[in-house]
């Protein structure tokens, strides 16, 4: 059994690999993810993303989108919430 499957045992989590969407918290100064369907709204201080299954919110401070590749992204600024909405 590998580490990931350790951890996901042992949190009770999904197996990461069938997850759709994966989001990494890098303290409060970005944010990596996964999965992206579609980019909604980006300010300064909210960035909106559509991941497969909902909505996920970023509030925070000199937010932007640092990177863009395919369906993965990452955020940089200061991030304070993350909300999700189905």
């Amino acid at each position: 059994m590998g580490f990931s499957e350790s951890i996901n045992g042992f949190l009770r989590l999904c197996n990461l690999g069938d997850c759709p969407y994966r989001i990494t918290v890098l303290g409060s100064g970005g944010v990596y993810v996964e999965g992206v369907l579609k980019i909604c709204d980006v300010k300064p201080d909210l960035i909106i993303l559509i991941l497969k299954g909902g909505k996920v919110i970023f509030s925070g401070k000199n937010l932007s989108l640092s990177s863009y590749v395919e369906k993965d992204l990452s955020i940089s600024g200061k991030v304070e919430k993350i909300e999700w909405r189905e």
